[in-house]
């Protein structure tokens, strides 16, 4: 036995071994497995094994404590482990032994055997295999439950990001085109893009940020067109139009100042006479929404 911390250990799991293979003995006999005519064999492998596990911790002693140490000394003080639990067995000389062998040995190392015992409760082979089978039953349900779970945090994310974009959009707190670009898309041709879409803690973060601006205001760009409602005549027939717009301002319909504006424009404008420009004034002022212009009566050239 070498004197390193790595067989030390070896040595006393095999203490432990011994002391176990004593037990399914003792516990064969004990159950009423064992057959009267062979008791007396389990008997003797029983105190055989518990002879093995005392010479070997004899073994150990002398390896680490020296031939010479104290019988005082049973346990290094530094041992770590659990201390073998005598069996429930009838009293006699094979419990006797157990007692005496587990008190010298001291604190041993857990065994496979303990470990699987104390966590399942048995150390019978088919109750383990049955337990075992139900656990990585149990572990495969969680697996699908947890995998389910988190497919639904996704979706559920995903719709919450997507309902806050649609709000942001329609209170003008951000453009159709930023909208796009929070879910992924480029804001130009619609295509995914490669970072994918924003999360719903990123686009939280954005639109705090955004709201600190307030939402975005309409712009009015040249050549845009604009709604202008027109003053609507009266078309009753037989009923003289009551406006008449000359250039842009809506002017009464006064036959007196008519005629001397007419008759300006045909002092001023040659190639054009009073009555022509009276009988398109005329015409004109019968239609709806009519402007009796110059342009419109095509005198300014």
């Amino acid at each position: 036995m070498k004197r390193t911390p790595e067989a030390r250990t070896v040595m006393r799991g095999l203490i432990h071994h011994a002391l176990e293979h004593a037990e399914m003995h003792a516990r064969a006999m004990e159950d009423g497995h064992i057959a009267d005519e062979n008791r007396a064999m389990h008997h003797a492998m029983a105190m055989r094994s518990l002879d093995h596990a005392s010479d070997m911790h004899d073994v150990y002693r002398s390896v680490f404590l020296g031939d010479k140490a104290s019988q005082d000394i049973v346990v290094d003080g530094g041992e770590m482990g659990v201390v073998y639990g005598t069996p429930s067995i009838a009293e006699g000389d094979l419990k006797l032994r157990f007692s005496q062998v587990v008190a010298k040995v001291g604190k041993l190392p857990v065994s496979l055997r303990s470990v699987v015992k104390a966590e399942l409760g048995t150390d019978n082979v088919e109750m383990i295999e049955e337990k075992l089978m139900n656990l990585k039953g149990i572990q495969e349900r969680f697996v699908t439950l947890k995998t389910e779970h988190e497919r639904g945090v996704v979706a559920a994310e995903k719709i919450a990001a997507d309902k806050l974009i649609t709000d942001a959009e329609d209170a003008r707190l951000i453009s159709p085109a930023e909208g796009k670009k929070l879910r992924g898309l480029d804001p130009a041709t619609g295509a995914v893009l490669p970072q994918g879409a924003y999360s719903k803690t990123r686009i939280e973060r954005f639109l705090d940020e955004r709201r600190q601006s307030g939402p975005i205001a309409d712009i009015a760009r040249p050549g845009q067109e604009r709604t202008v409602s027109a003053p609507q005549q009266d078309m009753t027939p037989g009923k003289p139009a009551s406006l008449i717009r000359w250039g842009t301002s809506p002017q009464q319909s006064n036959p007196a100042a008519i005629n001397d504006l007419a008759a300006q424009i045909a002092r001023n404008v040659k190639g054009v006479d009073l009555n022509s420009i009276m009988s398109y004034t005329e015409t004109a002022a019968q239609l709806p929404n009519a402007e009796g212009t110059i342009r419109t009566l095509g005198v300014v050239k």
